[in-house]
């Protein structure tokens, strides 16, 4: 049964889009193995366990990392905070070709030339060594300054990967009763429960902690009109009572409560991610160069 917090009291009513943070179990089945794998009194904890090698592998190759069959654990409406903001980070090395070009350039004349005589040979290692004595002593660099001219690296942007994309949100709770209070505190135990792994009962491995995803939706239940964010692991929750200045009720519950969740992408993001957010079609995806301007309003 899903878990639900609702905040502020009369939250559809007073904003139009909403923030709803969903938080996931998450599959361990390799989890379940180490720790029946322990208790060799267990036979029929650890024949269970070891049967389920196959499904870890299969959730290793496929990344299915929850039951999206299975209801969220928990749910929690909150108003939408100020500054959302999504970033796409690319990651890329500055590769010198320089010495590529060289090689090939090389390989060319090597080619063209054949084999060459055994003087050449001699006298391009002569000129080689002497290059590389030059350079160790610095005075191929102070040629270099004195006539004004530098080799070209031939530098070159070469990509690496995607990098896993994180977000960061703020909410101020400032309760105005006994039960917004409750609820306040009662999501914030199930945000920092969740984030947090499980120690196994033998207190050796620490299971993976549970997967959250963050959605903007309208009143209707729609999705709000802005860059989805995928499924995520929470890195910091943030907690700070009486940014104001001390203020509690009579009970000793805070009436003022910043809360900050960090999350961070389970896995990086493709242009097919990009295009359909929900899932790739069945049908294979047209190529760019096989659109028709007419359709994008380009041409007649």
């Amino acid at each position: 049964m899903t878990t639900k917090y609702v905040y502020p009291q009369g939250l559809a009513e007073q904003h139009p889009v909403q923030c709803r943070i969903s938080i996931h179990q998450r599959i361990n089945k390799m989890a379940d193995v180490v720790s029946a794998g322990g208790d060799q009194a267990n036979i029929e904890s650890v024949s269970k366990a070891l049967g389920t090698l196959a499904d870890a592998g299969s959730q290793i190759v496929n990344r299915k990392i929850i039951d999206t069959t299975q209801a969220a654990l928990a749910q929690i409406y909150l108003y939408a905070p100020a500054a959302i903001q999504f970033s796409d980070g690319l990651a890329y090395d500055n590769t010198e070709m320089s010495a590529v070009v060289s090689a090939i350039q090389s390989g060319a004349d090597s080619a063209g030339e054949g084999l060459g005589s055994q003087v050449k040979t001699g006298i391009s290692a002569g000129v080689a060594g002497i290059t590389g004595a030059i350079r160790k002593s610095g005075i191929g660099q102070q040629a270099q300054l004195n006539l004004g001219v530098v080799r070209n690296p031939r530098l070159e942007m070469l990509f690496r990967a995607p990098a896993l994309r994180q977000l960061s949100l703020s909410w101020k709770f400032m309760p105005s009763n006994q039960s917004e209070s409750a609820v306040v505190e009662g999501l914030i135990k199930k945000v920092r429960m969740h984030a947090h792994p499980e120690l196994s009962n033998a207190g050796f491995n620490f299971s993976f902690p549970d997967v959250f995803k963050v959605d903007f939706i309208t009143r209707s239940g729609g999705k709000a009109k802005m860059i989805p964010f995928s499924y995520a692991y929470c890195t910091a929750v943030a907690v700070n009572y009486g940014g104001s200045g001390p203020a509690f009720f009579g009970d000793g519950s805070p009436a003022e409560i910043d809360f900050t969740l960090s999350l961070q992408e389970t896995k990086v993001l493709s242009r097919g991610d990009i295009e359909h957010p929900d899932g790739k079609p069945a049908a294979a995806t047209s190529r760019y160069s096989e659109t028709n301007p007419a359709d994008v309003g380009g041409g007649t």
